[in-house]
């Protein structure tokens, strides 16, 4: 989402950076590195990239803009794919 870009380069780079596929990695890797310092687990990590950071718990449903949502399963097909690349 554009919004998401804006802030995550604001906060990380420190202006909105044009989203480029070496901007977005470097903004991503510095985003997960944050949250391990604060003690996340994966699975919270993982949570938080789907339904941000305040997320605690997965859930289900649809969103103010009519967008259904189910972080649960992205937790899900996270884990899948991890273990078919190991």
């Amino acid at each position: 989402m554009p919004s998401t870009w804006r802030a995550e380069s604001k906060k990380i780079i420190g202006y909105v950076a044009p989203l480029t596929e070496e901007n977005a990695e470097y903004v991503a890797i510095h985003k997960v590195q944050r949250l391990l310092n604060q003690g996340r687990s994966e699975h919270s990590i993982i949570l938080a990239w789907n339904a941000g950071e305040r997320a605690q718990t997965c859930s289900k449903g649809v969103n103010r803009f009519g967008v259904a949502f189910n972080s649960c399963a992205y937790v899900a097909k996270y884990r899948t794919y991890l273990a078919a690349q190991n």
